[in-house]
């Protein structure tokens, strides 16, 4: 599952780069820029690193983030081309 749609970072992007030592999610919003442009996503980086496990998406409909309303929006340019 993709956390930071913006910068096309995965879960298991920012859980590899727990394993390997990074400690804080500042460190890992370096790394992959996950977080660094609309922020719809720091909190669930700050829970992936803070070890609370992943961040269901079940139900966001309602009121979608600034990258899950881009990823509507590019599979829905993709589908009509």
């Amino acid at each position: 599952m993709y956390v930071c749609i913006c910068e096309a970072v995965s879960e298991k992007d920012i859980l590899d780069l727990v394993g390997a030592g990074a400690s804080t999610a500042h460190e890992v919003m370096e790394k992959t820029r996950a977080g660094t442009r609309c922020g719809s996503c720091r909190a669930t980086v700050m829970s992936l690193v803070e070890g609370d496990g992943p961040v269901s998406t079940e139900g966001a409909d309602s009121a979608p983030s600034c990258g899950v309303r881009r990823l509507r929006m590019l599979r829905s340019a993709s589908s009509a081309a």
